[in-house]
């Protein structure tokens, strides 16, 4: 029986492997843009102000001027990094994890030979284990 849950998750949620080269494209530019965004911060602030904002502001605050406006821009970036940093950022690194886990995680490998070795050791312990219970008996039955 189909769900809506499972139709979901086979047919709109799917997700595709395409190989890194994407996920490399997308994270290098958006590296890039922590170089770009001061910049064109400066200049959309200076343009807002000087166009638009100065005019209106004046009429009902004439001391506030550009670097009060700015400053102000400054705050608000301050404080959405602090949201970013206290909430979104521990959400997106979890999300983060389970997709690196599920698509193409190099651990996982390795994870599993671990596994397998352990399930040995399991067996050779419980082996020496009988061996030591054998033996036990058999001194105290003397």
């Amino acid at each position: 029986m189909v769900t809506f849950r499972s139709l979901m998750q086979e047919k709109v949620l799917k997700q595709y492997t395409i190989g890194p080269w994407l996920g490399a494209l997308k994270d290098l530019s958006g590296r890039t843009m922590f170089y770009m965004t001061p910049i064109n911060l400066f200049m959309l602030a200076a343009t807002t102000y000087h166009v638009t904002a100065r005019d209106f502001v004046w009429q009902f605050a004439p001391w506030f001027n550009f670097w009060i406006f700015l400053s102000g821009l400054v705050l608000i970036a301050i404080g959405a990094m602090v949201i970013e940093y206290k909430v979104i950022f521990p959400s997106s690194v979890f999300f983060s994890n389970i997709q690196g886990y599920k698509h193409g995680n190099l651990i996982r490998r390795d994870l599993a030979t671990i596994i397998q070795e352990i399930k040995k050791i399991d067996v050779r312990l419980d082996t020496i284990e009988a061996k030591y219970d054998k033996h036990s008996e058999e001194l105290s039955g003397q």
